[in-house]
Formats: C-alpha cells, sequence, structure tokens
C-alpha cells in the first residue's frame, strides 16, 4: 500500500475518537516517533509502507481507540522545543506551562543581565567576584511538585541556573531525574555529569537540577530542607504546577487525562482547594529574595481566589519573620501581584513579583 494511501486509513480509524484536525496533529506526532517529517507523505507518498511500520501503527492506532494518550504510545511529549519522558506516573507536560517557563527564563536573563553588567564593573575596579547565588550569575529556583521536571530541566537547560526541585512521589521523581540522559539522547546533547557542558547550550555549563522528596504541604519540614539546598537558602525564582482541578471537576474531565495522568498531581479536594497556594506562599515568604519572582498555574475559575489566597499567606509568612525580629517589611511594601491570562484568554497564573507582561 502507498503511504499516501496508508496515512488517509489512519486518519479514518482515529476519526472515531478525535476530529479531523486532532487525527491529524496525532498521526503527525507518530510520523515523529518513527523519525519521519509531518510531509512525508507529500514527499514520498507513493511509496509503499512496509509490514513493520504497518503493525507499529496498527498497534499505536488501537491503544488510542482504548482512550490512551499518545505521549504514553511514543514515550515523550516535546515541551519547550525538547522531548520530555513521560509514563503514567507523571502528568504529561501541557503547552500552558511553557508559558510559565518563558517568563521565569526572561526573570533570569534580566538578572544575569544586571549580574553581568556588574561583575563587569567590579572586575573593571579590581574587585573579585563569584557566579553563583540569589541574585548572582547563575540564578537559583525553586521548582514546587516538580512532576515530571520539565520545568526544572527547561530553566537549567535554558538559563544555566541553579535549581532545586521537589515532589512528593518517589516515582515522579524517578523520572525526573531521568530526564538528563532522554533528553541527551533524544535531542542531540550531552550530559553526563553534574556540571557538564550541553552541545546544545555551546559553552554554557549546565548543573543538573537538584531533585528532592517532601511534601510542599508540611511547610514546617520543608522549608528548612530548601534552605539548607542551596547557599544562602534563598531562590531568585519559585514555580510551581501544583494540582489544582476540583475533585466535583473529576466527572467533566476528559478520560484520556482523568483515567491516566495520576490523581495525586491533578486533584484537590473541594473544601480545602487553596491549600497548595497557601503553602506555596508561606515557603516563597520564607525562601523568595526581594524582587524575586514567584509564579503558580491554577484553575481558571478560581483566578481571584487563588492570588488572594498566594497573597495573604506570603504577607502572612513575612509578617511572622517580622515579629521573630527580621525586617521583612519592605518586601511588602513594594509588592507587585496579579494574574496572567493564558494564549487562550483563560486565568492561568497567578505571580508575586518579578516583570510578568
Amino acid at each position: 500500500m502507498k503511504f499516501k494511501d496508508y496515512r488517509k486509513q489512519v486518519l479514518e480509524a482515529l476519526g472515531g475518537i478525535y476530529s479531523p484536525e486532532e487525527a491529524s496533529a496525532v498521526f503527525d506526532i507518530l510520523m515523529d516517533a518513527q523519525g519521519l517529517p509531518s510531509y512525508y507523505y507529500i514527499i514520498e507518498g507513493e511509496q509503499p509502507v512496509s509490514e513493520e511500520m504497518q503493525r507499529w501503527f496498527s498497534t499505536a492506532v488501537e491503544r488510542l481507540c482504548k482512550g490512551e494518550p499518545v505521549a504514553h504510545i511514543v514515550g515523550y511529549k516535546v515541551f519547550y522545543g525538547r522531548r520530555f519522558k513521560v509514563s503514567p506516573d507523571v502528568l504529561i507536560p501541557r503547552w500552558e506551562t511553557e508559558e510559565m517557563c518563558l517568563e521565569a527564563i526572561k526573570h533570569c536573563k534580566s538578572l544575569q543581565d544586571k549580574a553581568e553588567g556588574w561583575l563587569g564593573k567590579a572586575q573593571e575596579a579590581g574587585a573579585q567576584g563569584g557566579d553563583d547565588g540569589a541574585q548572582g550569575v547563575r540564578p537559583r529556583v525553586l521548582d514546587l511538585c516538580t512532576g515530571s521536571g520539565c520545568i526544572a530541566w527547561t530553566l537549567s537547560l535554558e538559563t544555566g541556573a541553579e535549581v532545586v526541585a521537589v515532589d512528593i512521589s518517589e516515582k515522579a521523581l524517578d523520572v525526573a531525574k531521568a530526564q538528563g540522559k532522554f533528553i541527551s539522547s533524544e535531542n542531540g546533547g550531552s550530559m553526563t555529569g553534574d556540571a557538564e557542558r550541553a552541545s546544545e547550550t555551546g559553552d554554557r555549563v549546565i548543573v543538573k537540577p537538584k531533585f528532592i522528596k517532601a511534601d510542599v504541604l508540611d511547610t514546617e519540614s520543608v522549608i528548612p530542607m530548601l534552605q539548607a539546598a542551596v547557599e544562602g537558602g534563598k531562590y531568585d525564582i519559585i514555580l510551581s504546577n501544583p494540582p489544582y482541578v476540583l475533585e466535583s471537576e473529576k466527572q467533566d474531565m476528559d478520560s484520556i487525562v482523568k483515567d491516566h495522568d495520576p490523581a495525586l498531581a491533578l486533584f484537590v479536594p473541594d473544601d480545602d482547594v487553596q491549600k497548595f497556594n497557601t503553602a506555596i506562599g508561606l515557603i516563597a515568604s520564607a525562601l523568595l529574595v526581594e524582587g524575586g519572582l514567584l509564579m503558580v498555574e491554577i484553575n481558571e475559575k478560581l483566578g481571584k481566589e487563588s492570588l488572594e489566597a498566594l497573597v495573604k499567606a506570603y504577607e502572612g509568612g513575612l509578617k511572622n519573620a517580622f515579629d521573630n525580629g527580621k525586617d521583612r517589611t519592605a518586601d511588602a511594601i513594594s509588592l507587585k501581584t496579579g494574574i496572567k491570562k493564558d494564549l487562550a484568554g483563560r486565568d492561568r497564573f497567578v505571580f508575586i513579583g518579578g516583570n510578568v507582561s
């Protein structure tokens, strides 16, 4: 059978569960997994399809028709231009989260530009300058509820930041830790040590993220643990994509998500919707540098409530620090907060600090 005819046959089979546009996009992903471009059927449509490829596509279509996500079938999801390993133990990365990474990368690069300018002036004056530390050339980033590690690895690879990532799931952390080798093999890089030069990033030294098993909700334990994870105990950027889907929303969700993504990474109880935002705000009050960026992905229906919970916890933490003899009042005076919409126009992120646009 000619490839162009086989493609039509596969799309017809996928038409039972996807719209024509979705079926075409899924087919392109399957093609990518086979190392072939999406336009292959145009330039090589007259070529015969091998029996091996037909068997592979038949198995893939069968799994898709049973409701399995295409990312689980091919074993990866493209996120911020790189393939990331996925499994049933981690949330499949979504495009919305890329927007949060973009804001964090902008903030990192702004810090690096300022620090490099300062170091240049210091060196001209004969001073010695280091390249680490909060507000230094190598920004420090904290990723709470890291899951697959896509946020942590993206920030490390794009900016050279020192990244600490936390999750309660040991299985999720296993996937996140394995991303280094997977990214190297799938994307043409080379990372084998704790601080290796990755070919895809030129001469910049890439420090692998540090992954820590901890419960973000147990703030009394996690705050000192994260303070000890970096020199100085502070972070320039804190990011999180925590669970935020209400238990009551489960019945209306697409089965491809609720049946295949881990419930631990998806759902929060209706009677304690803001527990993660409250914990994250409190953690940030102890760990975020003055002028730093805190950004959290949220339920689109709970923008105002999520921001209020985050800010209340953050300000409460600052007040508690002041009551304990640490003057943090200046942090709250210039507090910049807001809700950022995603590209679809939905309330998707809440933030404190930074220069989010």
